[in-house]
C-alpha cells in the first residue's frame, strides 16, 4: 500500500537542472559523455515510481542499486558508456522521499 502524499511525481525546471547537473558532474570526472535531460524516460520514471522501499526498478532505473548483481547498482548505471539521456521522478513519501531516474 502506497503511503504516499500523492504529489505528482514531476520535477520542476530548476530541479530537472540540478539532476542533469549532478549526473554530469560525476561523469565528467572519468570523461564519460555528458547526459541530457529526457522528458520521454522522466514521463516513465513518473510513471513508475511509488513510496515501496523494496521496489527493485528495471534495470535502467536508479531505484534498482545493490540488490542482485553489482551490474544492477546505481553508481554502475550512472557511469555506464552507453547512456545519452535520463529522466527522473520523486516523491514525498511519510518517512522518506524516493527519487527514480531511467537511463537510455
Amino acid at each position: 500500500m502506497c503511503h504516499c502524499s500523492f504529489l505528482i511525481g514531476s520535477l520542476s525546471d530548476t530541479e530537472e537542472y540540478y539532476m542533469v547537473s549532478a549526473h554530469n558532474t560525476l561523469r565528467r570526472r572519468t570523461n564519460k559523455q555528458e547526459l541530457k535531460w529526457s522528458p520521454y524516460l522522466s514521463r516513465w520514471a513518473n510513471y513508475i515510481i511509488r513510496c515501496d522501499e523494496e521496489y527493485p526498478g528495471p534495470r535502467s532505473a536508479y531505484t534498482n542499486f545493490g540488490k542482485l548483481f553489482t551490474s544492477d547498482r546505481d553508481k554502475d548505471q550512472i557511469m555506464a558508456d552507453d547512456i545519452e539521456n535520463v529522466g527522473c521522478a520523486a516523491l514525498d513519501c511519510l518517512n522518506f522521499k524516493q527519487l527514480t531516474c531511467i537511463y537510455k
